[in-house]
């Protein structure tokens, strides 16, 4: 008697197991690339430090420069073998880089895309905070929030704190969604969920994040954020003051035509 109960307590050890092993979730890293030599190699140190099950997702978006090169020697050193890069044959954008992980990431079954920056700047150990809080709230998008972290000021340049606060202002207003922030891309997606939307209607540039965010809401989609801290480096990505402008003439633009027209 004895030695059957510890056949069935053995033969549930392993049931429950099995069942934790067909639990796990497929997390996909996802990195976009363009010019990044200088810094995806400390991206990539960061990103093999985390304490969770991934695989990893490199889009290049046709770079110029040794951001390749770089990546492969990185991959090859480190036995990095759950690492996979796709170059763009052309930049299609970060938008459509975006299109691109996310179609990988469906077509592969996988349950959740995270998106990283090749520069460094978002929190890549707050990863594990992103997987937590879309799980337990059930939520299509969780963004991490810069603005809403309790030290930001200390860190993200004034002009673009204050430009960020105006512009998420402005936005609330225009699309009635009660987010912190509009503009950051430090995100995880449920996959399962974004199978169901047509993302081609999504702007293939940095219009992405706001068409993201109005398709999810739209289709019944729920979006939570998450504070997060940030870096601007002298390696960070900052874009042209001229792209800054028109990306702010076009939020404007974009909110106005939302709020009386609908769409």
């Amino acid at each position: 008697m004895a030695c059957k109960n510890l056949i069935d307590k053995y033969k549930y050890s392993i049931k429950c197991l099995s069942h934790q092993k067909h639990k796990m979730d497929k997390i996909l890293l996802f990195i976009p690339c363009l010019n990044a030599e200088k810094t995806i190699t400390s991206v990539l140190d960061r990103i093999r430090k985390l304490n969770f099950h991934y695989n990893l997702l490199i889009v290049d978006n046709n770079s110029p420069d040794d951001t390749l090169k770089k990546i492969e020697e990185y991959k090859q050193k480190n036995n990095f073998t759950n690492c996979t890069i796709i170059k763009n044959i052309r930049n299609i954008g970060y938008g459509g880089s975006q299109k691109v992980a996310l179609g990988y990431g469906i077509h592969n079954n996988y349950d959740y895309l995270i998106v990283l920056h090749a520069d460094g700047q978002y929190p890549i150990e707050y990863s594990d905070k992103l997987i937590q809080a879309i799980k337990n709230s059930k939520s299509a998008l969780v963004v991490g929030s810069r603005v809403a972290f309790k030290n930001v000021k200390k860190s993200m340049p004034k002009w673009r704190y204050f430009g960020n606060k105006i512009l998420s202002g402005f936005d609330r207003w225009a699309y009635n969604l009660k987010l912190s922030e509009f503009h950051s891309e430090f995100r995880i997606y449920d996959l399962k969920f974004m199978d169901k939307i047509d993302m081609n209607k999504w702007g293939n540039h940095d219009s992405f994040t706001l068409h993201s965010l109005l398709s999810i809401s739209s289709n019944g989609g729920k979006i939570k954020e998450i504070p997060i801290p940030c870096l601007y480096h002298k390696d960070a990505h900052h874009p042209p003051t001229l792209n800054l402008i028109w990306y702010a003439m076009y939020t404007f633009y974009r909110g106005f035509i939302y709020k009386i027209f609908r769409r």
